[in-house]
Protein backbone atom coordinates (compact mmCIF):
# COMPACT_ATOMS: atom_id res chain seq x y z
CA UNK A 1 0.00 0.00 0.00
CA UNK A 2 2.41 2.37 0.48
CA UNK A 3 4.74 1.99 -2.40
CA UNK A 4 1.05 2.25 -4.26
CA UNK A 5 0.53 6.01 -2.62
CA UNK A 6 4.38 7.00 -3.24
CA UNK A 7 3.96 6.01 -7.13
CA UNK A 8 0.53 8.34 -6.98
CA UNK A 9 2.23 11.21 -4.95
CA UNK A 10 5.26 10.90 -7.46
CA UNK A 11 3.16 11.15 -10.73
CA UNK A 12 1.02 14.10 -9.58
CA UNK A 13 4.14 15.85 -8.47
CA UNK A 14 5.45 15.31 -12.20
CA UNK A 15 1.95 16.24 -13.71
CA UNK A 16 1.02 12.94 -14.41
CA UNK A 17 -2.39 11.68 -14.64
CA UNK A 18 -2.57 8.32 -12.22
CA UNK A 19 -6.00 7.52 -10.01
CA UNK A 20 -5.67 7.46 -6.68
CA UNK A 21 -4.93 3.59 -5.19
CA UNK A 22 -8.10 1.81 -4.72
CA UNK A 23 -8.68 -1.45 -2.39
CA UNK A 24 -8.68 -4.33 -3.90
CA UNK A 25 -12.53 -5.53 -4.17
CA UNK A 26 -14.01 -8.30 -1.71
CA UNK A 27 -14.43 -10.68 -4.45
CA UNK A 28 -11.25 -10.54 -6.78
CA UNK A 29 -10.04 -13.15 -9.29
CA UNK A 30 -9.98 -16.08 -6.57
CA UNK A 31 -5.83 -16.97 -6.78
CA UNK A 32 -2.83 -16.83 -4.70
CA UNK A 33 0.66 -17.74 -5.21
CA UNK A 34 3.23 -19.36 -3.10
CA UNK A 35 7.26 -19.71 -3.32
CA UNK A 36 8.76 -22.46 -3.03
CA UNK A 37 11.18 -22.42 -0.12
CA UNK A 38 12.59 -25.08 2.35
CA UNK A 39 10.08 -27.89 1.07
CA UNK A 40 7.23 -26.23 1.48
CA UNK A 41 5.45 -27.94 -1.67
CA UNK A 42 5.54 -31.45 -2.35
CA UNK A 43 4.83 -33.27 -5.72
CA UNK A 44 3.36 -36.59 -6.28
CA UNK A 45 1.06 -38.79 -7.95
CA UNK A 46 -2.56 -37.05 -7.34
CA UNK A 47 -1.75 -34.98 -4.64
CA UNK A 48 0.15 -32.23 -3.74
CA UNK A 49 0.78 -30.47 -0.61
CA UNK A 50 0.89 -27.07 -0.07
CA UNK A 51 1.57 -24.55 2.98
CA UNK A 52 -1.32 -23.94 5.71
CA UNK A 53 -3.19 -26.66 3.66
CA UNK A 54 -1.55 -29.95 3.86
CA UNK A 55 -2.22 -32.69 1.70
CA UNK A 56 -4.61 -32.27 -1.54
CA UNK A 57 -6.28 -34.75 -4.02
CA UNK A 58 -5.60 -33.54 -7.24
CA UNK A 59 -6.94 -34.58 -10.84
CA UNK A 60 -5.18 -34.84 -14.36
CA UNK A 61 -1.94 -34.22 -13.24
CA UNK A 62 0.89 -33.99 -15.03
CA UNK A 63 4.50 -35.71 -14.28
CA UNK A 64 6.72 -32.44 -12.39
CA UNK A 65 10.22 -32.36 -14.11
CA UNK A 66 13.20 -29.86 -12.84
CA UNK A 67 12.86 -27.52 -10.10
CA UNK A 68 10.00 -26.44 -8.30
CA UNK A 69 9.63 -22.20 -8.31
CA UNK A 70 6.05 -21.46 -7.42
CA UNK A 71 3.00 -22.75 -7.04
CA UNK A 72 -0.18 -20.78 -8.43
CA UNK A 73 -3.99 -22.04 -7.32
CA UNK A 74 -6.29 -20.74 -9.13
CA UNK A 75 -10.07 -20.83 -8.48
CA UNK A 76 -12.03 -21.67 -12.11
CA UNK A 77 -15.41 -22.05 -10.60
CA UNK A 78 -17.74 -22.13 -7.16
CA UNK A 79 -16.51 -26.03 -7.18
CA UNK A 80 -12.89 -26.02 -9.37
CA UNK A 81 -9.36 -25.04 -8.80
CA UNK A 82 -6.51 -25.23 -10.69
CA UNK A 83 -3.27 -25.69 -9.37
CA UNK A 84 -0.39 -24.46 -12.17
CA UNK A 85 3.25 -25.81 -10.84
CA UNK A 86 6.05 -23.40 -12.37
CA UNK A 87 9.77 -25.43 -13.05
CA UNK A 88 12.68 -24.53 -14.05
CA UNK A 89 13.89 -27.26 -16.64
CA UNK A 90 15.95 -27.42 -19.84
CA UNK A 91 13.93 -28.12 -22.78
CA UNK A 92 16.22 -29.83 -25.14
CA UNK A 93 15.52 -28.49 -29.25
CA UNK A 94 13.93 -31.18 -31.65
CA UNK A 95 15.28 -32.69 -34.27
CA UNK A 96 15.43 -31.44 -37.43
CA UNK A 97 11.87 -31.00 -38.87
CA UNK A 98 10.78 -32.82 -42.41
CA UNK A 99 9.90 -29.86 -44.04
CA UNK A 100 11.63 -26.64 -44.12
CA UNK A 101 9.20 -24.05 -44.45
CA UNK A 102 5.24 -23.14 -44.51
CA UNK A 103 3.04 -20.47 -44.94
CA UNK A 104 -0.03 -20.57 -42.59
CA UNK A 105 -3.41 -18.56 -43.12
CA UNK A 106 -6.09 -18.26 -40.56
CA UNK A 107 -9.23 -17.64 -41.69
CA UNK A 108 -13.22 -18.31 -40.46
CA UNK A 109 -14.25 -21.16 -42.39
CA UNK A 110 -10.84 -23.11 -41.93
CA UNK A 111 -9.00 -22.51 -38.96
CA UNK A 112 -5.86 -23.02 -40.64
CA UNK A 113 -4.21 -22.96 -44.34
CA UNK A 114 -0.78 -23.97 -45.18
CA UNK A 115 0.94 -23.50 -48.28
CA UNK A 116 2.00 -26.69 -49.21
CA UNK A 117 -1.27 -27.87 -49.02
CA UNK A 118 -1.15 -30.25 -46.09
CA UNK A 119 -4.19 -30.89 -44.30
CA UNK A 120 -4.63 -31.43 -40.98
CA UNK A 121 -7.31 -33.51 -39.12
CA UNK A 122 -8.23 -30.48 -36.90
CA UNK A 123 -7.77 -27.81 -39.19
CA UNK A 124 -11.28 -27.06 -39.30
CA UNK A 125 -13.02 -24.07 -37.14
CA UNK A 126 -14.95 -25.54 -34.81
CA UNK A 127 -16.56 -22.70 -33.08
CA UNK A 128 -16.72 -23.82 -29.50
CA UNK A 129 -18.41 -20.56 -28.16
CA UNK A 130 -20.57 -20.32 -31.33
CA UNK A 131 -22.09 -24.14 -30.92
CA UNK A 132 -22.73 -23.35 -27.40
CA UNK A 133 -24.72 -20.20 -27.74
CA UNK A 134 -28.02 -22.27 -26.85
CA UNK A 135 -26.82 -24.39 -24.24
CA UNK A 136 -25.33 -20.69 -22.64
CA UNK A 137 -28.60 -19.04 -23.01
CA UNK A 138 -30.74 -21.74 -21.57
CA UNK A 139 -28.24 -21.59 -18.10
CA UNK A 140 -28.11 -17.41 -18.01
CA UNK A 141 -31.58 -17.08 -18.08
CA UNK A 142 -32.25 -20.08 -15.42
CA UNK A 143 -30.14 -17.47 -13.33
CA UNK A 144 -31.55 -14.51 -14.17
CA UNK A 145 -34.58 -16.45 -12.29
CA UNK A 146 -32.90 -17.11 -8.90
CA UNK A 147 -33.06 -14.55 -6.29
CA UNK A 148 -29.48 -13.39 -5.88
CA UNK A 149 -27.57 -15.05 -3.09
CA UNK A 150 -30.08 -17.99 -2.68
CA UNK A 151 -28.79 -21.71 -3.13
CA UNK A 152 -30.26 -22.32 -5.86
CA UNK A 153 -28.88 -18.97 -7.57
CA UNK A 154 -25.48 -20.82 -6.54
CA UNK A 155 -26.22 -23.86 -8.38
CA UNK A 156 -27.20 -22.44 -11.38
CA UNK A 157 -24.02 -19.71 -11.36
CA UNK A 158 -21.64 -22.74 -11.16
CA UNK A 159 -23.72 -25.03 -13.90
CA UNK A 160 -23.10 -21.14 -16.19
CA UNK A 161 -19.46 -21.53 -15.08
CA UNK A 162 -18.75 -25.13 -16.13
CA UNK A 163 -20.16 -24.34 -19.76
CA UNK A 164 -17.59 -21.47 -20.18
CA UNK A 165 -14.73 -23.10 -18.57
CA UNK A 166 -15.67 -26.22 -20.67
CA UNK A 167 -15.63 -23.99 -23.89
CA UNK A 168 -12.30 -22.19 -22.85
CA UNK A 169 -10.33 -26.32 -22.42
CA UNK A 170 -11.67 -27.33 -25.96
CA UNK A 171 -10.33 -24.04 -27.32
CA UNK A 172 -7.08 -24.51 -25.54
CA UNK A 173 -7.08 -28.19 -26.33
CA UNK A 174 -7.82 -27.35 -30.09
CA UNK A 175 -4.62 -24.99 -30.53
CA UNK A 176 -2.39 -26.60 -28.84
CA UNK A 177 -2.87 -30.04 -30.97
CA UNK A 178 -2.67 -27.77 -33.69
CA UNK A 179 0.43 -25.54 -32.69
CA UNK A 180 2.75 -29.10 -31.65
CA UNK A 181 1.99 -30.60 -35.04
CA UNK A 182 3.12 -27.40 -36.69
CA UNK A 183 6.69 -27.14 -34.74
CA UNK A 184 7.34 -30.97 -35.10
CA UNK A 185 6.38 -30.04 -39.07
CA UNK A 186 8.21 -27.67 -39.77
CA UNK A 187 10.93 -26.00 -39.32
CA UNK A 188 10.27 -22.17 -40.62
CA UNK A 189 6.26 -20.88 -39.42
CA UNK A 190 5.61 -18.02 -41.71
CA UNK A 191 2.50 -16.05 -40.92
CA UNK A 192 0.25 -12.70 -40.80
CA UNK A 193 0.85 -10.22 -38.26
CA UNK A 194 -2.93 -10.19 -37.09
CA UNK A 195 -4.20 -7.44 -34.52
CA UNK A 196 -7.71 -8.95 -33.53
CA UNK A 197 -8.32 -6.15 -31.41
CA UNK A 198 -8.90 -4.05 -34.34
CA UNK A 199 -10.47 -6.59 -36.74
CA UNK A 200 -13.45 -7.12 -34.09
CA UNK A 201 -14.40 -3.62 -34.65
CA UNK A 202 -16.12 -5.24 -37.39
CA UNK A 203 -19.75 -5.98 -35.73
CA UNK A 204 -20.83 -8.71 -38.41
CA UNK A 205 -17.37 -10.78 -37.80
CA UNK A 206 -16.62 -9.65 -34.35
CA UNK A 207 -18.17 -12.88 -32.75
CA UNK A 208 -16.58 -15.07 -35.00
CA UNK A 209 -12.88 -13.30 -34.90
CA UNK A 210 -13.18 -13.78 -31.03
CA UNK A 211 -14.57 -17.47 -31.03
CA UNK A 212 -11.48 -18.46 -33.48
CA UNK A 213 -8.92 -17.61 -30.99
CA UNK A 214 -6.38 -16.14 -33.74
CA UNK A 215 -4.29 -14.41 -31.14
CA UNK A 216 -3.75 -17.09 -28.67
CA UNK A 217 -2.73 -19.52 -31.75
CA UNK A 218 0.13 -17.17 -32.49
CA UNK A 219 1.20 -16.80 -29.04
CA UNK A 220 1.62 -20.87 -28.66
CA UNK A 221 3.53 -20.72 -31.69
CA UNK A 222 5.93 -18.03 -30.76
CA UNK A 223 6.88 -20.00 -27.35
CA UNK A 224 6.85 -23.33 -28.43
CA UNK A 225 8.99 -22.13 -31.72
CA UNK A 226 11.88 -20.81 -28.45
CA UNK A 227 11.05 -23.78 -26.67
CA UNK A 228 12.16 -26.49 -29.65
CA UNK A 229 14.29 -24.14 -31.93
CA UNK A 230 12.14 -23.29 -34.47
CA UNK A 231 11.74 -19.62 -36.11
CA UNK A 232 8.05 -18.19 -36.37
CA UNK A 233 8.01 -14.91 -39.23
CA UNK A 234 5.15 -12.75 -38.86
CA UNK A 235 4.72 -10.84 -42.23
CA UNK A 236 3.23 -7.24 -42.14
CA UNK A 237 -0.56 -7.02 -42.72
CA UNK A 238 0.25 -5.03 -45.73
CA UNK A 239 2.02 -6.83 -47.71
CA UNK A 240 0.88 -8.65 -50.74
CA UNK A 241 1.46 -12.04 -49.38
Amino acid sequence: MEKAYQNFFRTVKNGGKAGFPNFKKKRTGGAYRTQFTNGNIQVEARRLKLPKLGWIKTRGQQDVQGKVLNVTVRRVHEDCYEVSVLCEVEIPYLPAAPKFAVGVDVGLKTFAVMTDGKEFDYADNPRYYRSTLKKLGKAQKTMSRRKRGSVRYGRAKTKLARIHARVVNRRQDFTQKLTTSLIREYEVICTEHLKPSNMVKNRSLALSISDSGWGEFIRQLEYKATWYGRLVSKISPYFPS
